[in-house]
C-alpha cells in the first residue's frame, strides 16, 4: 500500500469538494485505500472488468451507472436519476483510483475527471 494515497485524496477533496468518496484498487480489483466510506470490497472486481472491456454499466453498492468513456487509462460514468458520478484513472503504479462526485452538471462532470486524473498522476 503506497503512503500517499490519504494525503493526495484530501488535497483533491480540498481542490473539488465535489469529490466525496475515493478508492484505489489494484489490478486484480482488490482495495488498497477507501476515503468517505466507500467499501469496494465486493464490487472491486466486477468494477475493473467492466471499466477494461468497455462494458455499458457499472454497479457500485446497488447503484448503476451509466459509461459515458472507457479507455484504458480513464472512465466516466453517471447516474441520470440521482445526478451523481463516478470515474476512474490510471495511478503512476499501475493501480486504479476510482472518485465518486456528488451531483453536477454533464459539463462539470469532465472538469471534475481533470482533478482526479491529476491526483491518480500523483500517486504511487
Amino acid at each position: 500500500m503506497s503512503g500517499n494515497y490519504a494525503e493526495i485524496f484530501a488535497e483533491l477533496q480540498e481542490l473539488n469538494p465535489r469529490v466525496d468518496e475515493g478508492c484505489v484498487l489494484n489490478p486484480e480489483g482488490e482495495v488498497l485505500f477507501t476515503e468517505g466510506g466507500w467499501d469496494l470490497t465486493d464490487d472491486g472486481k466486477q468494477f475493473l472488468q467492466t471499466w477494461l472491456a468497455h462494458g455499458p454499466r457499472l454497479e457500485i453498492q446497488g447503484t448503476g451507472y451509466s459509461v459515458l468513456r472507457s479507455e484504458p487509462e480513464q472512465l466516466v460514468s453517471s447516474n441520470v436519476i440521482k445526478k451523481e458520478s463516478v470515474v476512474g484513472s490510471i495511478t503512476r503504479d499501475a493501480n486504479y483510483f476510482i472518485a465518486h462526485l456528488a451531483a453536477a452538471s454533464s459539463d462539470q462532470v469532465g472538469r471534475d475527471y481533470l482533478d482526479v486524473a491529476r491526483a491518480a498522476a500523483k500517486m504511487q
